[in-house]
């Protein structure tokens, strides 16, 4: 049965994680799904968690759901908040969405630590400094 279902690879797509300062003065993370392409894409479902060692010990956090009802074509639309905590952990985000009647399927994996400065580039569409993966 499962094998059945393959939907194609999500192509023209990206996820970044970008530092937030927000009205309060303080700062945080947040990661964004960036359509890159000139289509509207609908239906965008994003799965995210996390997992890795931590002390010593196999970690894996929650996952989340998060539905995006349209993405406008070369538009970025913000997902959720991270906290530092979890950058030690390989971060997963799994995105799905619907574009001329076809589901596209895509796996997103930020490892282990390479979410600092060190790592930053620009990020299209947003105009700040992050790390993407496209």
């Amino acid at each position: 049965m499962k094998e059945d279902i393959n939907p194609p690879k999500a192509k023209g797509v990206a996820m970044a994680i970008v530092p937030d300062e927000k009205e309060d003065g303080t700062s945080g993370w947040l990661v964004y799904f960036i359509n890159l392409r000139v289509e509207n894409l609908e239906g965008v479902l994003v799965r995210s968690n996390g997992y890795g060692t931590k002390d010593g010990k196999q970690v894996k956090t929650s996952e989340l759901r998060h539905f995006l009802d349209e993405v406008p074509g070369f538009a970025a639309a913000p997902v959720e908040t991270i906290v530092e905590d979890v950058f030690s952990l390989n971060n997963q985000y799994w995105v799905s969405y619907w574009e001329g009647g076809q589901m596209y399927d895509r796996k997103f994996v930020f490892v282990a630590d390479v979410i600092q400065e060190s790592n930053f580039s620009k990020i299209p569409i947003l105009n700040k400094q992050g790390v993407m993966i496209k």
